[in-house]
């Protein structure tokens, strides 16, 4: 097998890779809302801030960005829920795989 092969089969791999969801919203974590970013939440409790962070790239090759956006805000809604929290609200952009976001009780 030439080198020219396997650069192909690693790449090729790494394309592949980096379409999958590797964080998946878990039961707790669907109960979370998603506070759009420009939504007054004055009469929510916050409660924290939470950073998250992924891999947004794989073998020098970036992931695609909404899936990494996806996985970000999961991954949020899933530690707020661990938190007792029903809202999450992105206070940046993903940025390099990693978001920050507000976490908050609205429902009280």
């Amino acid at each position: 097998m030439s080198i020219k092969s396997v650069l192909l089969i690693i790449l090729t791999l790494a394309v592949l890779l980096s379409a999958c969801t590797w964080v998946p919203l878990e039961t707790h974590g669907a109960t979370v809302e998603v506070a759009a970013a420009s939504q007054n939440l004055s009469s929510c409790r916050k409660l924290a801030e939470t950073t998250v962070s992924v891999k947004d790239e794989i073998w020098f090759v970036e992931r695609n960005q909404s899936k990494v956006a996806r996985e970000l805000e999961n991954l949020a809604r899933n530690e707020a829920a661990e938190r007792n929290a029903d809202t999450i609200q992105a206070i940046t952009e993903p940025r390099e795989g990693e978001q920050r976001f507000g976490v908050y009780d609205c429902l009280e």
